[in-house]
């Protein structure tokens, strides 16, 4: 999630869910401040579940309306390239 100001943005693969929960484990850990907390741990397994659930249905759902949806699916994909353009 992107910082701005006191807004933060979401991911566009990120569901609402997975947000929830990593809100949860950011909670859990101020209260414990310690990342070996049984109940840190859980939170933050389940959010790693879930955030790692929510991108797989993301790109999926990319794949399945390339036919529809060029200009998302070329966005992602170029979002994720590890090179840049070089600007002359």
């Amino acid at each position: 999630m992107k910082k701005h100001g006191k807004l933060r943005k979401k991911a566009p693969w990120l569901s609402y869910k997975a947000v929830k929960l990593e809100l949860k484990k950011k909670k859990l850990y101020r209260k414990y401040t310690n990342v070996k907390h049984p109940a840190y741990m859980k939170a933050a397994r389940e959010a790693s579940i879930e955030i790692r659930r929510s991108k797989r249905n993301f790109e999926r759902k990319l794949a399945t309306n390339i036919d529809t949806d060029k200009k998302s699916f070329y966005a992602y994909v170029q979002s994720h390239s590890r090179t840049k353009p070089a600007w002359s």
